[in-house]
C-alpha cells in the first residue's frame, strides 16, 4: 500500500440516519483501529461557553466537561486519565488525549472520532487539525428522512425531515468539494459492494483491508450502547435491501409531492427523479411549510398532509419567500 496510514485523529461524519454508526462499526473492527462512540466535543464545546470555560479552572473544568460529552460512558475511561496526558491545554490537545487515551485502552495504534453532527464543524475541524482525514458518508434524503421520522430527537414530519437533509449538506457542500482530505462514501455504495466500498475508505486511512471487517463480532454495541433499539441493525450482516425504502414505506401522494419539492437537492447529490413534476404550481411562503433552524426537531403538524393533498390534486409546491 502505497498510502502511509493515517495520523489521528480522522473524523466520521454525515447527516444523522446516514450510516455513520455502520461505517463506524465496521472500521472498528479493523485490527489497528479504534472508533470512539458519539462524542458531541465540538457542539458541546460551544454549549459550555467555548474554550475559554473549560480551561478557566484546569483540570477541573475540564474533568467536568469530558464527563458531560454525549456517550462518554460508552469510552469507559476516566476523564482524570484523559486530562492527565495534556501538557499544553487547549481545545485541540484535550480532544486529542481524548482519542490517544481510548485507542491506547482499545490497545490499537490508530482512532476515529465519530459524530455525525461534526458534518456542522468541519472548518473548525480542520483549522485544528489540518491534515485530518474525514470519512463523509451519503444516503438518499428519501431513505434519510424516512428513518428520521422513527427516532425521538428528530421530527416525526417527512418533509421537515428532507429538509433537515437538504440543509445540512448545503451547509457542509462548500468543505467537502473542496477538501482534500475527505472521502464521501455512499451508503448505498456500501450495502452494494460492501468489500469494495470499504477496501476504498482503507485506502484512504492508509490501512489495509481486513475482510473479517465486514462480518459482525460483538464489538458493535461498544459505539452506541445496547439498549439503543434504532441501531439493532448493525450487529447484523450487511442488509443489502436496505434502501429505497421509502418507494414502499410512504404514502404515494406524500412520496411523489415530497420529491417534488427537493428534486434539485436529490439530483444534485447524484439521486435520480423519475417522476416529472406536473405543470401545475401551487405557490406557498416557504416560513409556512418549513423551518430553516436545523436543531429544530418538532414536526409541522400540516406539512406532510400539504405536500400530499397538493401532489394528489397533481400540483408541485413552488416555494416562495
Amino acid at each position: 500500500m502505497d498510502t502511509p496510514p493515517f495520523t489521528p485523529p480522522a473524523f466520521i461524519v454525515g447527516v444523522g440516519r446516514s450510516g455513520t454508526t455502520l461505517l463506524a462499526s465496521i472500521l472498528n473492527r479493523h485490527p489497528r483501529v479504534a472508533v470512539t462512540s458519539e462524542t458531541h466535543y465540538f457542539r458541546l464545546l460551544g454549549e459550555a461557553g467555548g474554550w475559554e470555560a473549560v480551561a478557566r479552572a484546569w483540570p477541573d473544568s475540564a474533568v467536568a466537561f469530558l464527563r458531560g460529552l454525549h456517550q462518554f460512558h460508552l469510552l469507559q475511561m476516566e476523564p482524570h486519565a484523559v486530562v492527565e496526558r495534556v501538557r499544553q491545554p487547549s481545545e485541540a490537545a484535550l480532544f486529542q488525549a481524548l482519542g490517544d487515551r481510548y485507542a491506547e485502552q482499545a490497545g490499537k495504534p490508530l482512532w476515529i472520532e465519530k459524530t455525525p453532527l461534526h458534518l456542522r464543524h468541519l472548518p473548525r475541524i480542520r483549522r485544528l487539525f489540518p491534515h485530518a482525514r474525514v470519512l463523509h458518508i451519503l444516503r438518499d434524503g428519501r431513505d434519510v428522512a424516512a428513518s428520521l421520522c422513527k427516532v425521538r430527537w428528530a421530527s416525526d414530519g417527512y418533509v421537515q425531515n428532507l429538509h433537515r437533509w437538504r440543509t445540512e449538506l448545503a451547509q457542509a457542500e462548500p468543505f467537502l468539494a473542496q477538501d482534500p482530505h475527505t472521502l464521501t462514501l455512499r451508503y448505498e455504495d456500501l450495502l452494494a459492494a460492501p468489500e469494495a466500498t470499504v477496501a476504498r475508505a482503507c485506502e484512504f486511512l492508509g490501512v489495509e483491508f481486513v475482510p473479517a471487517m465486514l462480518v459482525p463480532d460483538g464489538s458493535e454495541w461498544r459505539l452506541c450502547g445496547r439498549d439503543t433499539r434504532d441501531k439493532r441493525n448493525i450487529a447484523l450482516p450487511l442488509l443489502s435491501d436496505n434502501s429505497g425504502k421509502w418507494a414502499t414505506a410512504l404514502d404515494p401522494a406524500l412520496a411523489l409531492g415530497a420529491q417534488w419539492l427537493f428534486r434539485a437537492d436529490l439530483e444534485r447529490w447524484g439521486y435520480e427523479v423519475v417522476s416529472p413534476p406536473p405543470a401545475g404550481r401551487l405557490p406557498t411562503p416557504r416560513s409556512e411549510l418549513l423551518c430553516d433552524d436545523p436543531d429544530h426537531i418538532a414536526a409541522l403538524p400540516l406539512g406532510d398532509a400539504f405536500v400530499a393533498a397538493a401532489a394528489a390534486r397533481g400540483l408541485a409546491i413552488e416555494l416562495t419567500p
